[in-house]
This record gives structure tokens, sequence and C-alpha cells, in this order.
């Protein structure tokens, strides 16, 4: 059997500012683009969308966030079907789908490290070539973090457990922005 373990480097519990760039004019095409989830069923208009690429960003989001006291909600592949990633006009996103560095293996141990931004395709493509088995979702365009989050519920998981059940570490951003 192959040894099924997972290291999240990045763990999207809280977002990030330097911010690769954030997106709050509500009358702009990318705002609009910008706002969306995959499930479409209610309208969101959040105050604005900060696109972050690395912890420090998320760090820095989260010290702003939390001296402001602005409601916030943090999403990775915009799959919440509850919306739970989504705000309105008064909370910020905080998305962390830019967080994707390359995914790495450590082979004596057979561990990958992911980001929160990785999505399920990535992660299959790169542990199929590696002869490993991700216990991850059935679509294609999840992002890791919220996936992990919510537990990791997967086709293989009566077999092998939830993905959260694979885990060795993980690193986390708390709310006032300590890593």
């Amino acid at each position: 059997m192959t040894n099924i373990v997972l290291y999240v480097s990045c763990v999207l519990l809280i977002p990030c500012i330097s911010c690769l760039y954030i997106v709050n004019s509500t009358s702009s095409t990318q705002y609009n683009a910008a706002r969306l989830n995959w499930n479409q069923k209610e309208n969101f208009y959040p105050a604005s969308v900060w696109f972050c690429e690395t912890t420090q960003d998320v760090q820095l989001t989260m010290q702003y966030i939390s001296s402001k006291n602005i409601p916030f909600r943090v999403r990775s592949g915009r799959h919440s079907y509850d919306q739970f990633s989504q705000t309105d006009s008064s909370g910020i996103i905080v998305d962390v789908s830019q967080m994707k560095t390359k995914i790495l293996l450590n082979p004596s141990s057979n561990e990958i490290a992911i980001d929160p931004g990785n999505v399920n395709i990535e992660i299959y493509s790169f542990a199929l070539e590696n002869g490993l088995l991700f216990v991850g979702g059935t679509c294609p365009t999840v992002g890791a973090g919220g996936f992990l989050l919510g537990g990791g519920y997967s086709f293989l998981s009566r077999h092998f457990g939830l993905s959260m059940d694979q885990m060795v570490s993980m690193e986390v951003v708390l709310w006032n922005g300590t890593l």
C-alpha cells in the first residue's frame, strides 16, 4: 500500500496583505470577477477582495484586519457551496488562491507539501507522477485550503479516512497575524 501523508505548508485559516492586489471598486469588471464564487445562487458584494501570495501577506493582512476590527472571510478555490467564503459590504474577502508554490515531495517519507491555493487536479497530478495517492475531492478545481479545513471528505475516505487524518503538520496564521 502507498503511504499517504499530507503536509500543508501554508493553510488559509486566515488571510493576507502586502497582497498581490486589492480589488475594491464596485463598478469595475475586475471587482465583479473577483467577488464571485462558484456557487452563484446568491450575490454578495464585499467591501473588497484581497489576493495574497505568501504567508507574510496573510500575516500583514490579518494584522490590519484585526486592528480595524473588519469582518472577513477566507477563500482558496471559490467552491464554498454554503457561501462560507463570502461576506457583505462591511467585510473583506481574503483570497489565498495565489498561494501555490511548487508542490514538494519528501521521498524518504512520501510526504508532500502543498499550499492552500493548490487545487485538487494539481495535487492529484503530482501525486500520480510520484506513485502516490492523494485523498482529495472529486472536483478538480477545489482549493486545498478550504477542502482541508472542511475535514477533507473524499471518495477514498472509506478506506483512508479524511484528508485531515493524513496531515503531518500545518502552518496557521491566527486572527491577529501571529504565525
